[in-house]
């Protein structure tokens, strides 16, 4: 009974930002606005040329079912960029046997400083590219100091939406550090049967 907007924002200024919200405009067949909500995107900070996925949840049970189509707007607070100090060493997904799609692997805080709060988080795409989710965990720990490797589960917990993921893509970030280079490219996912 919760109406999901699932997307992606991509940083195109030449500056940082931070606070990056999305208010949604809702809207009946006949064109009568019929309400509003907002949310933030999944990663803090997106630097110039970042892209981070967003979930905006609708939930007030008299809205809902007049939901036709929406608007979205986009606002930001500008934001001192995170140095690259991150990088994803590996990643692979499988489906587990109630039906949730794991991505699993390891990051490595490659600065020379501790990196806290390290975050994985994680895109998913249909077979012609739309969005159909998203999802963020931490390592473990969530402290790595310098050099050290932590592991992650990512979990899609959107079991019913698992048939439609065709390839995700994932970025990190920390308190002090963003992905080491650009966010990776898509990578293929399993047949969602059981394991």
């Amino acid at each position: 009974g919760t109406y999901h907007i699932v997307g992606e924002v991509l940083n195109v200024g030449s500056q940082a930002a931070k606070s990056v919200e999305i208010t949604a405009s809702l809207y009946s067949a006949n064109g009568t606005f019929v309400g509003s909500g907002y949310t933030f995107t999944d990663m803090s900070i997106l630097n110039s040329g970042d892209k981070s996925p967003f979930d905006l949840l609708i939930s007030q049970t008299a809205i809902v079912p007049q939901i036709y189509n929406y608007s979205l707007y986009v606002s930001f607070s500008s934001a001192s960029a995170l140095p690259a100090g991150l990088k994803i060493l590996s990643n692979s997904s499988n489906v587990d046997s109630i039906g949730y799609l794991h991505v699993i692997g390891q990051v490595q805080n490659i600065a020379t400083g501790n990196a806290t709060y390290v975050e994985v988080i994680g895109t998913f795409y249909d077979q012609v590219g739309n969005v159909v989710g998203e999802g963020y965990t931490f390592t473990s720990p969530t402290t790595l100091q310098p050099n050290q490797i932590g592991p992650y589960d990512l979990v899609f917990y959107a079991s019913t939406r698992t048939a439609l993921v065709k390839s995700y893509s994932l970025t990190a970030e920390s308190n002090e550090y963003s992905l080491q280079g650009t966010t990776p490219t898509p990578t293929p996912t399993p047949t969602p049967t059981p394991t």
